[in-house]
């Protein structure tokens, strides 16, 4: 088959050489409808109930991920200058021009389906919060509402009108010293303030800006950030200070930029690295031009496939484009060094290209093949343990196959680019060096190269005569390798991915000191009753709520806490002109008679306002927002079942308590992500294995082959016990990746090996060394050149991609060496089976041939 198929590329290569260009064109084309990611990936899958309950949150009260927090530490905060300066600051940044905003329903949460049906929870103020329908418009206010110690509210009792009046406490710059004296007593009595935005023990300020839901997932989120900074530098440099900046919009905003960055950035090092390796290998500029010209080409396609998907640029698919640069030119090292080979024995150029596809293209396809699957499994990610359990197998399956995982779409393009790629090389080899000159001796001269020849002689010796030598060193390193995985721990951060030197991980860590984090956590109270001053804001629930703030405030890793008991403790202080003594929840003797003062224009009442982001039009639910500091997987989930526990003890069985919020859907999100990316490691493992009893048709090949490959992993987990690298999502993903792209040494190796050891009648030490000069020197270079490719995403900004770079490159270097000394090892332990399977095989073709 494969000998027709080269003679009709040859043939017709006039045909198809234009057919490739003009797809490329279309291909290239499809590139320009790519943008870059600007929504939160979605980890968990829909049907689990801590992305519904997530989701019914957000139709109750909205996003909560949609703060930008800047912070000042200084002395100076009360100093009129500073304080009207801090003041004109959030006035800038409130009065940001509005944009323009394209967003579509796939960007929307809206767009995905509530599967679970407790109906009284879902009272929904969509009217209000449905703001996420397919839209591209422009947005006239980015910033929706800005928080400060110059842009506070306080509660005034109006006795005359019999109402709560909620002015701001400036409504300018502060002219007199004295002035300022008086606003800064006012604001340090203000308890409800305390901790929110003021730290009086460290003298730490914070302002929260609250970006527009629609600007928040849209390319819009760069440019409103943009400004921000470019106002916070002219403070900073006024005042000599540091003002630091969290919060997930600006985090969100630092990733999708560095993605953008990096992408072109590793395009153009793994562009030039491999074309420094292949030049130092090769010493011919055929051998650096053309695998250039192939990659290149699966780049194109690669990133037209994302457009024709419709799908974006997010931190995974920004990887792709400089991995099909590395995983392709092997393909291009395998097709030239056998072409190369046969010409030097035979001297007639068409033969040699025409035995180079029929030799090298079943190879070449069936280790394509496996690096596909080693990514394309990830496309399978997404079935949870609660699909499983809870729904059955057929939601759990479902899942895997539906969904908008960043995970599948870096599955699905990165296994139909590798596939892509060894087509176009396949294509594009043979016929343009079918036009060009016969080789030279010069362009064949590293065929002889002796430091090669003598490094595959000293392996093919420790083969022959050290077998021994060499299953003692994998038993050892296997050995301690395993203590070393006994020592790996599972966990992950929100900002996993964002270097611990950078300014916006320092900045994190700022905001954690001094107002405990930014990460959201949102607890919801169900009160089973409505109606005013009767559900959530009766005197029982609110007593509860307050008693539970000083329960949530026991944990330093903690914020205070936001809800509408503190609302009502403010309004209290109020009732009682301002006394700080008086912030507390009333008695139910007050209630009633303070209740009176929150009775007016609710419509027109900016405190009504505020109480109303704390509770449901309904009065049924209520929300207790807190800010949690990034403490990871492992802490942060005993931290999380000990609240349950205690708000459990507090609320009682009258109450449903849900916790939800940014925080527990990332939990959950790593945890499912994790759990997946292990049953993709696990698929990956059966395809490949099914795939090598394909093409070997021999289960015994298969264990042989699987042994030398399977080591090297367990290295890497070993390493990665004994250095500390945690097992999360990013480094999970290198084993499946590692492994499909090890195993193509073994099908080359072993391909060779089958096709030669019929012709040296079964002697198998012989057909070793014949494979081993063949295509030893094949295997070791795509190896280096693998390693320095993968060795390039160390430059990452990007923890993920600086482990998947480093890890990968490890594993790649040992799956070398086992592929070159172990693998030929075991087969020379099988000699006998070997040769008596051989024997049959003949004898069998004998009988054959006697009948006829």
């Amino acid at each position: 088959m494969w000998e027709k198929l080269a003679r009709k590329l040859l043939k017709n290569r006039l045909i198809i050489l234009p057919i490739l260009v003009v797809g490329t064109i279309f291909m290239g084309i499809q590139m320009q409808k790519i943008g870059l990611s600007y929504v939160y990936a979605k980890l968990v899958p829909q049907p689990d109930p801590v992305y519904q309950n997530n989701l019914r949150f957000i139709k109750l009260f909205g996003e909560d991920a949609n703060v930008l927090t800047l912070g000042v530490e200084s002395d100076k905060i009360f100093e009129r200058n500073f304080f009207n300066d801090w003041y004109r600051l959030g006035n800038d940044i409130k009065a940001i021009n509005g944009v323009n905003v394209k967003i579509t329903e796939k960007d929307s949460i809206y767009s995905d389906t509530v599967l679970t049906n407790q109906e009284p929870f879902i009272q929904l103020r969509e009217k209000k919060f449905n703001i996420y329908p397919p839209i591209d418009s422009f947005v006239d206010i980015p910033i929706q509402d800005v928080l400060s110690i110059a842009h506070l509210y306080n509660m005034y009792r109006n006795d005359s009108t019999q109402n709560m009046e909620f002015h701001p406490i400036i409504n300018g710059p502060v002219t007199t010293d004295e002035a300022m004296d008086s606003i800064e007593q006012l604001i340090r009595s203000l308890k409800f303030y305390d901790g929110l935005i003021l730290n009086q023990e460290s003298m730490v300020s914070a302002m929260a800006l609250t970006m527009n839901p629609v600007v928040l997932n849209s390319k819009s989120r760069v440019i409103v950030v943009d400004q921000i900074e470019a106002f916070i530098k002219a403070f900073e440099a006024k005042h000599n200070v540091e003002i630091h900046k969290s919060g997930l919009p600006f985090i969100r905003t630092v990733v999708s930029n560095k993605v953008k960055n990096e992408l072109i950035w590793f395009v153009a090092l793994a562009m030039s690295t491999t074309a420094i390796l292949l030049f130092i290998m090769f010493r011919s500029l055929y051998m650096v031009v053309f695998p250039l010209i192939v990659v290149a080409f699966g780049v194109i396609w690669s990133l037209g496939l994302v457009g024709l998907f419709g799908y974006k640029i997010t931190i995974l698919t920004g990887l792709i484009p400089p991995l099909i640069i590395v995983i392709g030119i092997p393909n291009c090292i395998y097709l030239l060094n056998r072409y190369h080979s046969e010409f030097t024995k035979h001297g007639n150029k068409m033969k040699a290209l025409t035995r180079v596809i029929e030799k090298v293209g079943v190879a070449t396809l069936f280790t394509n093949l496996t690096t596909a699957i080693g990514f394309g499994v990830f496309f399978f990610t997404g079935g949870s343990t609660y699909l499983l359990k809870e729904l059955g197998l057929w939601h759990y399956v479902t899942n895997m196959l539906s969904g908008t995982s960043i995970l599948k779409e870096f599955g699905l393009i990165a296994g139909l680019s590798i596939m892509t790629t060894f087509v176009v090389s396949l294509l594009i080899i043979p016929i343009i060096f079918s036009f060009l000159p016969e080789p030279t001796k010069k362009q064949t001269k590293y065929l002889d190269n002796r430091v090669m020849e003598n490094f595959l002689e000293f392996i093919a010796k420790r083969i022959l005569g050290a077998r021994k030598i060499i299953f003692a060193a994998t038993l050892v390193i296997i050995s301690v390798a395993f203590f070393g995985m006994l020592k790996m721990k599972s966990e992950t951060f929100v900002v996993d991915d964002i270097p611990h030197e950078s300014s916006e991980y320092k900045d994190l860590k700022f905001f954690e000191k001094h107002f405990a984090g930014i990460m959201p956590l949102e607890i919801v109270i169900d009160s089973r009753k409505e109606g005013k001053f009767k559900g959530s804001t009766a005197y029982n629930p609110m007593k509860r709520m307050d008693k539970a703030a000083k329960a949530i405030a026991n944990h330093e890793s903690f914020s205070n806490v936001l809800s509408i008991a503190e609302g009502f403790k403010f309004v209290t202080q109020a009732y009682y002109r301002g006394n700080p003594k008086s912030y507390r929840v009333p008695q139910s003797s007050e209630a009633k008679r303070i209740g009176k003062y929150l009775e007016g224009d609710e419509e027109s009442s900016k405190g009504a306002e505020l109480l109303a982001n704390f509770v449901d039009t309904t009065g049924r639910y209520a929300r207790m927002s807190v800010r949690v500091a990034d403490i990871g997987s492992e802490r942060l989930p005993q931290l999380v079942d000990s609240l349950q526990v205690q708000l459990s003890k507090i609320f009682g069985s009258r109450f449903d308590i849900q916790l939800t919020g940014t925080s527990i859907t990332f939990l959950a999100g790593t945890k499912s992500l994790t759990g997946s990316l292990m049953q993709s490691l696990i698929l990956a493992f059966i395809l490949i294995a099914i795939i090598m009893v394909i093409l070997f048709k021999s289960g015994r090949m298969l264990f042989i082959c699987l042994i030398p490959n399977t080591v090297p992993l367990i290295v890497t987990a070993g390493i990665m016990g004994y250095w500390g690298i945690p097992l999360k999502p990013s480094t999970v993903l290198v084993f499946s990746v590692a492994y499909g792209i090890a195993v193509d040494t073994s099908i080359h190796f072993l391909a060779k090996f089958q096709q030669e050891i019929k012709r040296h009648k079964w002697d198998t030490q012989k057909t070793i060394l014949v494979a081993l000069k063949e295509t030893g020197r094949s295997m070791i270079y795509n190896s280096l050149i693998l390693f320095c490719g993968f060795i390039t995403f160390t430059g990452s900004d990007f923890g993920g991609t600086v482990a998947l770079g480093i890890l990968t490159s490890i594993t790649l270097i040992v799956a070398m060496l086992t592929n070159t000394m172990l693998l030929p090892s075991l087969l020379l332990t099988i000699e006998g089976s070997i040769k008596k399977s051989g024997t049959k095989q003949e004898a069998k073709r004998l009988a054959k041939l006697r009948k006829v």
